[in-house]
């Protein structure tokens, strides 16, 4: 979905790591892997590893690249934050309410000048994007969101909602550049909070690069 596929390191048990045939059959099946995935269309495949995890040499060796370092993030929705009647001004429209190429063109602007992964600017378009995050999670339109403040679109919010866990997942959040250094992400995270609560959620997680 979105052009993305997922890779998880081999493991050969049968033969001593660190023997050569070992590594060359790892990592022959990590490329056999990425074949696949390029034949079913992906234009990018990632992988997820813990800190030290050996493994990443596989990887490594065929040509992956550690782009950066994920940290995985949560917060009870029911303790309220001292911020969470202020809106700064802003209003909120969901997807169901803006037509699709403009939510696009939103979500674009908020990449501009972002640090947010440069290394895959242009490897997939918005639209990819996009449908990858709808399949996370149980998607409703309701939780995916345009700030506007006079007249002009200033961010955007995105939450999964995962009601096995209890839980929504604040998938993208992001600021268009004339907007940035007005504390306009912290509302839009409030924003998200509320919106996890709404819906039944007891924690908002997310991961951070």
């Amino acid at each position: 979905v979105g052009r993305v596929g997922w890779i998880w390191p081999p493991v050969v048990d049968w033969i001593d790591r660190k023997c050569v045939a070992s590594a060359q059959i790892r990592q022959r099946l990590v490329a056999a892997a990425v074949a696949k995935l390029a034949a079913a269309g992906c234009s990018l495949a990632q992988a997820l590893l813990l800190p030290g995890d050996a493994r990443g040499q596989d990887l490594e060796a065929i040509g992956f690249v550690l782009i950066t370092e994920m940290i995985r993030m949560v917060r009870e929705c029911g303790v309220r934050s001292r911020w969470a009647h202020e809106t700064g001004g802003l209003e909120f429209e969901s997807y169901e309410q803006v037509n699709e190429p403009n939510f696009e063109e939103v979500i674009e602007q908020t990449y501009r000048g972002s640090q947010d992964c440069p290394e895959l600017d242009g490897v997939r378009t918005v639209t990819e994007t996009l449908e990858s995050y709808k399949a996370t999670g149980s998607f409703r339109p309701d939780l995916w969101l345009l700030a506007r403040q006079r007249d002009n679109w200033v961010g955007c919010v995105l939450l999964a909602n995962c009601p096995a866990e209890c839980s929504c997942e604040l998938q993208y959040m992001g600021v268009v550049p004339h907007a940035r250094g007005r504390q306009t992400g912290r509302i839009l995270c409030e924003r998200a909070l509320t919106d996890a609560r709404r819906v039944g959620a007891s924690k908002l997680i997310l991961s951070v690069d």
